[in-house]
């Protein structure tokens, strides 16, 4: 019951946000990915995991905002993230990266996961739904 209702108003709230500012989420998320996929390994900080569940969480993240707010070219989105991974990992050689498949299998298939959690969202939270409400002075 209530804890329920407390996660669905916190999605719903999330999914305002992102109705509202999709398209500089997409932006910066994008530029976030280049920059951190193009910096040299050897200038950044380690972390443990895996890095394809990181390829593939990224992608999912950056795909998420444009499939739930469906812009009229939100397919073609979904086709520029998938060939921006590409590129990405065409370029990794020149900066001291490895060019590896796998990276670009898990950027494609968060893609493909982004657009399946946004279409299961808007099925559950239609775009129509979320609202950002202003405080108004009574």
């Amino acid at each position: 019951g209530h804890i329920m209702r407390s996660v669905s108003h916190i999605i719903h709230t999330l999914l305002a946000w992102i109705a509202r500012y999709w398209l500089a989420f997409t932006l910066l998320l994008m530029a976030i990915i280049c920059l951190l996929t193009l910096w040299p390994a050897d200038k950044m900080v380690q972390v443990g995991g895996s890095d394809k569940v990181y390829h593939l969480v990224a992608y999912l993240s950056v795909t998420f905002p444009a499939a739930y707010m469906r812009p009229p070219t939100w397919k073609w989105v979904a086709v520029l993230l998938v060939a921006m991974g590409g590129a990405i990992e065409l370029i990794q050689p020149f900066v001291m990266r490895s060019r590896e498949f796998g990276d670009f299998s898990a950027n494609a298939a968060g893609v493909m996961l982004g657009i399946a959690i946004a279409m299961l969202c808007r099925y559950w939270w239609p775009v129509s739904q979320p609202m950002i409400h202003k405080k108004t002075d009574a």
